[in-house]
């Protein structure tokens, strides 16, 4: 749809998560034309520069020329890749990739960069079939002065001028972020009423919601505190930022404090508490009533599910349902 659209020269602002196959987007249109146009496709940082170039020439066949700061002065480089004013003719790459301050002048002598003197030229920028801006909400971030605060990279304000410039040629905005001031200031500078907005959704094969009502309460047992600490260490931090800090996965041993000791079993037997996995020496087993707990784990459960063949990093023995299961914890990543 995006490419449709962009054929009828139409802007396309497209909001996709991450790893989404935002590259391929941009190509698409290119892989289509047979002659002498060209995509040019702006970027944040040189480094993403290069290793787009690396992707869409070894995954699509696109030749591609890298423009900023750094790109060679002599004119043969040009004339080879990019363009070539004299004869007129079309330089080798079908993609440019081009960070935004190219379009302008330089701050050190006024003058304009080599690419921004090619950007007056009729003959170049008539092959231009597509302009891409990769990372879109960086035209409100770093174009757009706020709280009195200078511009952090102003050419990504100054777009406008280069489409007035490039008069029908259609616009494509790539980014995870859209939030209203963001559409706003990229209607003002980019996009063109009526554009095409796709949003994806940003749900992913590796990516599992968390819901901390549907937790299983988890007990695992070891007599080794310092195993146990890093364990609850890792574990922690394989939840969402926001649950972090709200002792979700708790520690205890009766080396620790009274007062700790009953604040931990309590929030971890209270079900309106928020502690779902504890870590514990035999200090919280003997005798002790858990009647929240769905799952208890302890070294020795492997000998009972040692027809698996399962490596001790596998443990567990549903205790209420007296069902075998196996719970990988992944030890070998946090010891």
């Amino acid at each position: 749809m995006a490419v449709s659209s962009t054929r009828e020269h139409q802007d396309v602002l497209l909001t996709a998560p991450t790893g989404f196959g935002k590259t391929l987007v941009s190509a698409m249109l290119q892989m289509t034309k047979r002659g002498d146009e060209a995509t040019v496709i702006l970027f944040l940082l040189n480094r993403l520069q290069s290793s787009a170039s690396e992707d869409i020439f070894n995954d699509y066949g696109l030749e591609c020329a890298v423009v900023n700061r750094d790109s060679p002065w002599n004119r043969a480089w040009w004339d080879e890749h990019i363009h070539n004013l004299k004869t007129r003719q079309s330089g080798s790459a079908k993609v440019i990739l081009a960070t935004p301050e190219q379009f302008f002048k330089q701050r050190a002598g006024q003058t304009y960069a080599r690419f921004g003197e090619l950007m007056k030229e009729k003959q170049f920028t008539r092959r231009i079939c597509l302009v891409v801006v990769d990372e879109g909400h960086y035209v409100s971030t770093a174009g757009i002065s706020h709280y009195g605060l200078p511009t952090f990279r102003s050419a990504y304000g100054n777009l406008r001028t280069i489409q007035i410039r490039l008069a029908d040629t259609p616009w494509l905005v790539q980014t995870a972020t859209v939030t209203k001031r963001f559409l706003y200031d990229l209607e003002l500078q980019i996009l063109r009423k009526p554009y095409l907005h796709l949003k994806m959704s940003t749900n992913r094969p590796d990516i599992e919601p968390f819901t901390l009502s549907e937790q299983p309460y988890v007990i695992i047992f070891r007599e080794d505190k310092d195993w146990l600490e890093d364990l609850c260490k890792y574990l922690n931090k394989q939840l969402p930022p926001e649950f972090q800090s709200q002792g979700v996965i708790r520690f205890y041993h009766s080396g620790m404090s009274q007062p700790y000791l009953t604040l931990t079993h309590e929030a971890f037997v209270d079900p309106k508490n928020s502690c779902r996995i504890l870590l514990s020496t035999s200090a919280e087993s003997t005798g002790i009533n858990h009647p929240v707990v769905d799952i208890d784990t302890t070294p020795d459960d492997i000998q009972s599910i040692d027809a698996c063949n399962l490596p001790e990093c596998f443990l567990g023995l549903d205790q209420r349902d007296s069902e075998y299961f196996s719970l990988n914890l992944g030890l070998e990543k946090f010891t």
